[in-house]
């Protein structure tokens, strides 16, 4: 449904136009928010994800998280996802007044989900997983930035030292 001028609120039929805001009426979803960020506020995220892995005690946290994983890359993966849902992404909702009580992970995730669709954001979130020691999301964000780099017609980077060693 959308409020359409002239109309009030209406039903949407399949020819019309999806304007800016819609209005769904039997969604039952597990959140009370659902999102895309912009290129812009992804941007953002991913800047706020950088400042909180450069801190020492980040690192400090990533080494015993490193330890206590004895190599296993899904279970770190796992275990980011953890300090990122606890530590890093709550003030990243905080910056856009969004509910922090609310899936904060999945909210993040479906939020960022379209970091991939420029050189800008993929180098960022690359960046960002190389900073949390993350090989598997590492090696997702370095595909989809080749990807980037020979769809815009540039050579593709040289991956991180995190992807050269194993």
């Amino acid at each position: 449904m959308a409020e359409l001028p002239g109309k009030g609120l209406c039903t949407l039929r399949d020819e019309d136009r999806v304007p800016l805001e819609v209005t769904l009426s039997d969604f039952k979803g597990l959140r009370g928010v659902y999102l895309r960020f912009t290129t812009r506020m992804n941007l953002v995220a991913f800047t706020m994800i950088k400042e909180y892995f450069l801190k020492p005690e980040s690192q400090e946290m990533l080494d015993k998280l490193q330890r206590e994983c004895q190599g296993d890359d899904l279970r770190y993966s796992i275990s980011i996802c953890s300090l990122l849902s606890d530590e890093a992404y709550p003030p990243i909702l905080r910056h856009f007044s969004l509910p922090e009580d609310q899936q904060p992970l999945q909210l993040m995730i479906d939020a960022m989900d379209n970091v991939g669709s420029s050189v800008e954001t993929t180098s960022l979130w690359l960046e960002t997983e190389v900073l949390m020691r993350n090989r598997m999301k590492a090696e997702e964000a370095f595909k989809t930035l080749c990807t980037l780099h020979r769809g815009h017609g540039i050579p593709e980077p040289e991956p991180p030292q995190l992807l050269a060693v194993k």
